[in-house]
């Protein structure tokens, strides 16, 4: 009785001891808030010496140790719906590479509420609270505003979506914090000229661009391009931010002998547009393209509109440029969108924010694997600079000492997939586009 009454508290000894193993670490998304502490699992078990931190099952590979980082978005005001799509985003890629690399993320968010100076704020919180590195802010005025304020007040600033070639100069020049790994704004519009020209055989369009910063960077680029290839421009009309009345345009706009229609706008303005396109019968003649597909032609944009609209704009064939799409064929986007579906049920959403965000953060890590997550920030943006590497989005370098990246950039076609959701599928990859853009030195095409 004795001896199995003994056996009996051992083994419960053991039960209970397996019972007390922790996991490692986990992702913040709304740092400095805490948050209840994940299910624990049990710890494998020992041969010798103990471990600094137990992996979870999920791991593949040793912890390497905890970062805090601040990302920027706008989760309230105009630009809300893409800052969820991009949260979500972000959240994942955190996720992913904590299991692929080893390095966990401290995530401290700031909501840029659509305002550069509320975003300035927020980094200044961020790098009070110690974060060696801030991923964004995405609109360009705000990136304007962070980028000022990590000048004097040193911490890497990751934009992952891209970034006029002034941020290299002007007031900016010399700010070594900045890493703008989303390529420059001219590459997609240049690159969009080539395709329109070369591969749809376009001659006459008509353009349009919103009257903003954003606006100039995106089209103008692309009428100077077209037009010294040999293609014609009718006008390049600038329209009022906050514009919900399209009908005047597109009544000029269809008294053209134009083929197509090509601009930007983004959002709201977006959806006032092609409605209007739709509701006055110009998509029975004129197609639409895009030279910047961000809040024109993205999923989360188009869904927002009557179904038979998007069917329309589907059915003409609306392309845009952009640096991601799940369809790119690559071995790193197909184990990306492998672990994206096994994660959502569905492939990747149709905006740049899966890749890019994923493609960031992985440079990130790539740093901290050569420099140490110490080191002070100009070594670190230099480290994130210094990367080669490829991954879901493609190829991703850093030339000639630029702190913006040079890019893979695709022409994609918007299209409904089985399962009825929108989404892109690549037309043609124009490989290693530089920050200046495609056949462009920044005022005149040079046509090489």
């Amino acid at each position: 009785m004795k001896k199995f009454l003994a056996l009996f508290l051992t083994f419960a000894m053991v039960v209970m001891l397996a019972s007390c193993g922790s996991s490692g670490g986990q992702t913040t998304t709304a740092a400095p808030e805490t948050t209840a502490a994940p299910e624990t699992t049990a710890a494998p078990e020992t041969t010798g010496e103990e471990p600094t931190e137990a992996p979870s099952e999920e791991e593949t590979v040793p912890y390497k140790g905890t970062v805090k980082i601040g990302h920027l978005l706008d989760l309230t005001g105009v630009e809300a719906i893409s800052g969820a799509i991009v949260q979500k985003c972000f959240t994942f890629a955190c996720e992913q590479l904590e299991k692929e690399t080893g390095w966990k993320f401290e995530v401290v968010e700031g909501d840029c509420m659509s305002d550069s100076d509320k975003a300035a704020t927020a980094a200044e919180n961020m790098r009070s609270q110690g974060c060696i590195a801030i991923f964004g802010p995405t609109q360009i005025g705000h990136k304007k505003a962070v980028l000022a304020y990590a000048a004097d007040n040193p911490i890497p600033v990751v934009l992952y979506n891209g970034s006029p070639a002034a941020f290299t100069g002007g007031f900016l020049f010399g700010n070594d914090m900045i890493v703008a790994l989303g390529g420059g704004t001219a590459g997609f519009p240049t690159v969009m000229a080539d395709y329109l020209y070369n591969d749809v055989g376009l001659r006459k369009v008509y353009c349009f661009k919103q009257e903003t910063v954003g606006g100039n960077n995106y089209v103008d680029p692309f009428v100077t391009c077209f037009t010294a290839m040999g293609g014609e421009v009718v006008d390049n009309i600038p329209v009022a931010q906050g514009t919900n009345d399209w009908s005047a345009y597109l009544a000029t706009i269809m008294n053209s002998d134009a083929e197509a229609i090509v601009g930007w706008t983004s959002s709201s303005d977006t959806l006032a547009f092609y409605k209007e396109w739709y509701n006055s019968g110009a998509y029975e003649k004129l197609p639409v393209y895009a030279t910047m597909h961000g809040g024109f032609s993205d999923s989360f944009v188009l869904d927002e509109l009557d179904p038979k609209i998007a069917d329309a704009i589907i059915a003409q064939g609306t392309c845009a440029p952009i640096c991601y799409s799940y369809t790119i064929d690559t071995p790193e986007n197909k184990a990306f969108v492998d672990k994206w579906v096994e994660e959502f049920g569905q492939v990747p959403l149709g905006n740049n924010f899966p890749g890019s965000t994923y493609q960031a953060l992985k440079c990130l890590t790539e740093a901290l694997d050569a420099v140490g997550p110490d080191a002070d920030p100009a070594t670190l943006a230099a480290a994130m600079r210094a990367a080669d590497f490829t991954g879901p989005e493609g190829h991703t370098l850093f030339e000639d000492g630029g702190v913006t990246a040079t890019k893979d950039i695709y022409v994609v076609k918007v299209v409904r997939l089985e399962d009825g959701s929108i989404n892109y599928e690549v037309q043609k990859t124009y490989p290693n586009i530089k920050p200046i853009g495609y056949n462009y030195d920044g005022e005149n095409y040079t046509g090489k």
